[in-house]
């Protein structure tokens, strides 16, 4: 934008600066021509050639402005109006987005909802769920520690009938 703005400015600058040496120099041709007013007097000639110059520089800009200037202004309306549709057309999409998104966000959440619904009317699923439950239940039992204190007796007959020797080998039964 930047870029742009200083070219537009190179632009005017090099038309004034042409508007301004074409005026001098049909002064100039005026005056050289004998057309208009000529003075023996440098000083008359000088400040009379150079009011009128500032006079027709003065009507040339009253004109370019009066007809430049409705042109620039339209330009710069269109632009400002371009703007604002660009913001708008944004604002809009950024709008419509979001309610499309909110739409899928809504219609997955009924799918979620019906897939939950089936499976608590599933009687697998419930049978299923309460077998983990049970399963839960009974891992967190069994992980406990015990509360009551331990007997110390002698160990337990587990029916083992062989004897042992001294040396701890089962000894071979007579028959």
């Amino acid at each position: 934008m930047s870029q742009r703005r200083e070219g537009a400015d190179v632009i005017q600058t090099v038309g004034l600066i042409s508007f301004v040496a074409i005026w001098v120099g049909a002064v100039i041709a005026v005056f050289d021509a004998d057309l208009w007013l000529k003075e023996d007097s440098v000083y008359t000639n000088a400040l009379t050639y150079g009011m009128a110059t500032f006079t027709l520089q003065g009507m040339g800009f009253f004109f370019y402005k009066l007809l430049a200037q409705d042109s620039l202004e339209s330009n710069a309306k269109i632009a400002r109006m371009q703007r604002d549709q660009k913001e708008q057309m944004q604002h809009q999409q950024m709008q419509f987005s979001q309610k499309q998104m909110e739409m899928e966000m809504r219609r997955q959440q009924i799918e979620f909802e019906q897939q939950l619904k089936m499976l608590e009317d599933d009687p697998e699923v419930v049978q299923y769920m309460a077998l983990q439950e049970e399963m839960v239940r009974r891992a967190k039992a069994a992980m406990e520690i015990p509360q009551h204190s331990a007997s110390k007796k002698e160990s337990l007959d587990l029916g083992a009938t062989k004897k042992r020797g001294p040396d701890g080998r089962f000894v071979k039964d007579e028959e």
